[in-house]
Order: C-alpha cells, then structure tokens, then sequence
C-alpha cells in the first residue's frame, strides 16, 4: 500500500513539473485592471484545467517582478514604451496590439471647482499627480509630452506637481480623496471611475498602444496560448469600460 501511494505521488510530481496543469500568471497595467479581472473572472468559471492568476501594477514594476522572478506568462504594460522594453530584454515570444490609450489630466471634486481649461492646471493653488517614469508608463510618456509644450507651462506643471505616483491606481485614489486636484490618467480611466477631465493641447496629444505580450517565461506555452486567444475573443469587454480596442 505504502509502495503505491509513493508511486502515485511520484507520478503526480512529474505531472506538476512538467507543467500539466500550472496556473497561467497575467501581468496587467492598473489602468487596465477592470476589465482584466472581469476576463479572468469569467474565464476561471469555465476553466477546468488551470487558473490564471491576475497581477497588477505599474507597467515599469510588472516588468521588474518579470526580470527578477523569471516568471510569467502574459504581460499586459500601458504603453509601447514598456513593451519595447521587454523586447529588448528578449522576454517577448509574440506580441499583439491590443489598445489605444491617450493621457488626459483627471480632476477630483476640488479640481472641477479650479479648473475648466488646460491652462488652469498650472494656477498657483493647483495640486497635481504625476507619474514616476521609471515604474508607471504614463510617467514616461508625460517626459515625452513636455517635449511638446511651453516651457512656462512645463515649469507651472512639476511646480504644481505634489507626488510622482508609482502606478494609476495611487492617482486615482489620490483623485477620488481630494488628495491632489488633477493627475495624469488616460481617458478610459477616467471614464471608468466618473472622473472629469481636461485633455492636452492637440499639439502635445499622444495615442500610445498597449500590447498584450507572450512571455518566454511561461510555464506552460499551451495554456498561456488558450487563455491568449480567450481574451481576444473577449476584447469587446475592453471597450465596453470605455477602452479604444484596436480592430485586428
């Protein structure tokens, strides 16, 4: 009896090991946090032979617990920025476009009160959330942005900046408790969380895209594929929260 339960546990451990059943990990961007969790909520309903496991942050943070884990299925940045990123570290195996984001400055309740224009932002009582360039992607594409804008109002914006955020989960926080009056968010989460908004001057108006990537970390290429083609055929769920989908 002993013998056979050692043999069934064996067999079990090499079952495990080479990966029959693991659990796919999804690496998504804040932002995009919502609408994730619906996809992978409804997918582990159906689902009988595995779990995926959803993971949320910074895009720049993500791509950090990626390189230092070596783990990971399915990674999910904000921006191109953080996609290229992972290309360049040789993580990617294939990657799909998936999303159009466009930054906007979101405003609390005190912030509707100051502000009715982009110019606004930069009035002397004004306190904005920026974001950190080295975790979130949305930092990173404001550093582009600047390029784009009038140096007065670059100065007026970092004078006016109260904390570098590390991901869009903090702004939003930050913005539903009147912490800061205005911070950088894209349109859709604002959209999400009822959020008015100003938009940047067109000539600094940027439309970054988010790729949902296939990671050479995976664990398991076939159930990471199963789930890959799930959330693509599910896309529309994106939009349905407000998300610019990109027709394939």
């Amino acid at each position: 009896m002993i013998k056979k339960l050692l043999i069934l546990f064996l067999l079990l451990f090499l079952l495990s090991s080479v990966g029959f059943s693991q659990d796919v990990y999804f690496y998504v961007a804040s932002s995009m946090s919502k609408p994730a969790n619906e996809i992978v909520n409804n997918f582990n309903k159906v689902s009988k032979n595995f779990k995926v496991v959803l993971l949320t942050g910074g895009s720049g943070q993500l791509l950090n617990k990626i390189v230092f884990s070596k783990k990971g299925d399915l990674y999910l940045p904000a921006s191109k920025t953080f996609k290229d990123k992972a290309v360049k570290l040789g993580l990617v195996l294939v990657s799909i476009d998936l999303l159009y984001q466009t930054p906007v400055f979101g405003l609390s309740e005190n912030g509707k009160k100051k502000i009715n224009s982009f110019d606004d932002i930069v009035k002397k009582d004004v306190k904005i959330a920026l974001g950190n360039p080295n975790t979130m992607a949305l930092g990173k594409i404001f550093e582009n942005i600047k390029l784009k804008l009038p140096k007065d109002i670059v100065l007026g914006i970092e004078k006016n900046c109260v904390v570098k955020a590390v991901n869009v989960a903090q702004i939003v926080n930050y913005l539903k408790t009147n912490t800061v009056d205005v911070g950088i968010v894209f349109d859709s989460v604002a959209k999400v969380n009822g959020f008015k908004y100003v938009s940047f001057p067109e000539r600094a108006t940027v439309k970054d895209v988010a790729s949902i990537n296939l990671l050479k970390t995976n664990s398991n290429i076939e159930n990471a594929k199963i789930f890959l083609k799930y959330l693509l055929e599910n896309k529309g769920i994106f939009k349905k929260y407000g998300f610019d989908v990109i027709k394939q």
